[in-house]
């Protein structure tokens, strides 16, 4: 008789075919996704106050904030912003793609001027 392990078993289990093994199953979610890199997530809208350092009557803007944050803010309302403008800004961040400039791309909601 040898000491060595039995084998014969492992060797069994991996000779058999893929299909008859089944798939791992997944837990039901606990709670929603709360990573917002995740596109299923709420793009939660928060202020921001700084100075329009593009402005025009858009679509994109060049924004500076207040705590030195360079952005890019994107509205198709077609609000005419003025270059060296405070404003107050609620932005959340784009789900899209625009060629707007090389800073961070936000949606622009809603303006309040200062």
């Amino acid at each position: 008789m040898s000491d060595a392990p039995d084998q014969s078993s492992d060797h069994a289990e991996a000779a058999r075919p893929l299909s008859s093994i089944p798939p791992p199953s997944l837990r039901p979610a606990t709670s929603p996704p709360t990573n917002p890199t995740n596109p299923t997530d709420a793009l939660v809208p928060i202020w921001l106050t700084g100075t329009v350092t593009a402005g025009g009557t858009g679509p994109c803007y060049e924004f500076l904030a207040n705590d030195g944050r360079r952005l890019t803010l994107y509205s198709s309302e077609g609000d005419a912003l003025k270059a060296g403008g405070p404003i107050r800004a609620l932005v959340t961040p784009a789900s899209f793609r625009q060629p707007c400039g090389a800073n961070l791309l936000m949606r622009l909601l809603r303006v309040e001027r200062l």
